[in-house]
């Protein structure tokens, strides 16, 4: 909960909801599908917390915080105060209690972790039903350093930050393809990503996933 921008924990989820491959995410849904006791009760807690009339708290956007794979989903809300039009969000589960989202997201993650590794649900799956030497055509994203204009001294232009951002991703997508290569793979790479991609066996892809470099692996 924050005023005139979304909370640090609203904004964790939204980024896990559409990053892969966690299971963490942040669905739209209609405010005339969550019940008014529900409604109520996460504008009473957020009158408390950010001392306002709960009169002049309006709802103006609502998502389902769900985290699929520690089995829990609540409800979100995006609120207005109309004095002033700060903004607040809050996220509050079935029985009308206040969630924590970013220590929930992050228990998601971890259990995702913990059972998936970096590999897609569907892949980890299908891993199990594929023979050893049959190949299997995945994508496997790997890890970036973002360019950050904001932390350059100097102006730069839009051109000139794609172009760094350009260099850094064909940096990774060579050297993710030199080491997949001395495991004895052969894969293709996508500097706009990045990413490389390849029909591997189960074995290789396993390999693959324990490079550093390597954030996620799905199926193709």
């Amino acid at each position: 909960m924050n005023s005139n921008k979304l909370s640090t924990a609203c904004l964790l989820l939204l980024i896990l909801s559409t990053s892969a491959p966690f299971n963490t995410r942040a669905f739209a849904s209609d405010i005339s599908e969550i019940k008014a006791s529900i409604q109520q009760a996460a504008l009473r807690k957020l009158s408390k917390k950010v001392n306002a009339p709960i009169d002049k708290l309006e709802i103006v956007y609502t998502f389902k915080p769900t985290f699929r794979t520690i089995g829990k989903s609540g409800f979100g809300f995006v609120v207005v105060d109309k004095r002033n039009g700060k903004i607040f969000d809050i996220a509050v589960d079935a029985n009308g209690q206040e969630m924590n989202i970013e220590k929930l997201a992050q228990q998601d993650k971890t259990a995702y972790v913990s059972k998936y590794g970096k590999l897609s649900q569907g892949l980890f799956e299908k891993l199990a039903d594929t023979k050893p030497n049959d190949q299997i055509s995945v994508v496997i994203k790997l890890k970036v350093e973002r360019q950050d204009v904001k932390s350059i001294q100097a102006p730069v232009t839009v051109s000139t930050d794609t172009q760094q951002q350009t260099i850094e991703n064909e940096r990774v997508v060579n050297e993710a393809i030199n080491k997949i290569e001395e495991l004895g793979f052969n894969v293709n790479g996508d500097n706009s990503s990045p990413a490389v991609y390849g029909n591997l066996t189960p074995a290789q892809i396993r390999a693959i996933e324990k490079l550093d470099i390597v954030d996620n692996i799905d199926i193709l």
